[in-house]
């Protein structure tokens, strides 16, 4: 399997990539310590690093 390279991405971006809700991405990264749990941000983009480092926790996701 090739790896994905990570570019910035957005919440709703993450979410179809992983095939879940933007709701269940929230959650999933704030479990996983990658988003604040008593503070959102004012929005949902991330770096090529944070992507990365998304990728790394929850696996990369499933590109069809």
């Amino acid at each position: 399997m090739d790896t994905i390279k990570p570019q910035a991405k957005n919440l709703k971006q993450l979410a179809v990539a992983y095939k879940v809700s933007q709701v269940t991405m929230r959650k999933w990264l704030r479990v996983a310590g990658l988003i604040p749990k008593e503070q959102p941000r004012a929005t949902y983009i991330f770096t090529p690093l944070e992507v990365k480092a998304i990728y790394e926790k929850l696996g990369e996701p499933y590109e069809d």
